[in-house]
């Protein structure tokens, strides 16, 4: 039963990392930031940045997709 257990967690853990890692680059942050537990809460709960940033396009803006494609 510890085998499978490990498994899952690790099968949570993962995912969960590169979500805090996304989020972290949604609002201009380097993905290091999540391992600063306090900051990594403020920044979690604060909006995106608006429009492109250095880790790519605003994912809540259609009109970013079209500027993307263009640039590649």
């Amino acid at each position: 039963m510890s085998i499978i257990s490990t498994l899952f967690s690790l099968a949570i853990l993962v995912p969960g990392i590169a979500a805090a890692v996304r989020r972290m680059h949604d609002v201009g942050k380097s993905g290091w930031y999540v391992l600063i537990p306090i900051y990594n809460l403020i920044i979690t709960l604060t909006p995106g940045d608006q429009g492109t940033n250095q880790y790519g396009v605003d994912p809540k803006n259609p009109e970013n997709e079209l500027d993307a494609i263009g640039t590649e």
